[in-house]
């Protein structure tokens, strides 16, 4: 199971939010590309990058961010925040993402997010359904930064998406996200029971290698983690060995 560290950056900082909040933030230090460099010395083989901004606003900040890390690390970069439209997919690849994060657009338009798959190839798409888990126990996808939520749940898109070739699937449950009460087992074990050609990432509430252990155990394939990682709850040259 690959390990993949997250650097989420809301105004030019590293931080950490709790379940999706902006109100909500753990702030750790302003040089993202200094964190980026620090995962790689440990072993770390790719990085998770997020522009929060663009994830909230749609403010056009990731190719800056990407830019940036590509050109100081050899880490393959999956990249995201405020990709919601071709020219901006475009963007990303041209900055230097190996494979770029699609949420939002992923979430309300499958069809056009399936077009790309086509035209761009299915290794360089992630698609990210942010979910949380409803009174039913439902999980049902949120856009726009978390503040909304989606007409379709997590099943009926997944179902959609076993047509388009999609090869990367990230699905994070909001609830435990950045908690550290561990990850939604149950919910990762389900899809890769209904959909066992994707190549799940897992991400939300690791917190230990006790975590990582259990997630392994499933038949996860990757997973990828921000707070345990920043704060060395999660020993990073013995997660990324």
């Amino acid at each position: 199971m690959m390990v993949i560290p997250a650097i989420d950056v809301l105004e030019g900082r590293v931080v950490r939010l709790a379940q999706g909040d902006f109100e909500r933030v753990t702030d750790f230090g302003d040089d993202p590309v200094e964190i980026a460099r620090r995962y790689e010395a440990a072993g770390a083989r790719a990085l998770h990058l997020v522009s929060l901004n663009g994830a909230r606003d749609g403010s056009d900040s990731l190719v800056a961010l990407v830019s940036k890390v590509t050109k100081a690390t050899g880490l393959q970069v999956q990249a995201g925040g405020g990709v919601r439209d071709r020219v901006r997919f475009e963007a990303a690849l041209t900055a230097g993402c190996t494979r770029v994060v699609v949420g939002s657009v992923a979430a309300r338009d499958p069809d056009e997010v399936g077009g790309w798959i086509t035209r761009y190839g299915a290794d360089a798409v992630v698609v990210a359904l942010d979910v949380r888990i409803d009174a039913d126990g439902m999980p049902r996808p949120a856009t726009d930064g978390w503040k909304r939520a989606g007409d379709a749940d997590l099943w009926e898109l997944l179902d959609v998406y076993a047509g388009t070739g999609l090869m990367h699937l990230l699905c994070t449950d909001i609830g435990r996200d950045g908690t550290g009460v561990g990850p939604n087992v149950a919910l990762y074990s389900e899809i890769l029971r209904r959909y066992p050609r994707y190549m799940l990432q897992a991400s939300g509430g690791v917190a230990s290698t006790v975590d990582l252990d259990t997630l392994r155990a499933c038949g996860v394939p990757a997973v990828v983690c921000g707070r345990a990682l920043l704060h060395g709850d999660i020993d990073a040259v013995e997660a990324f060995a």
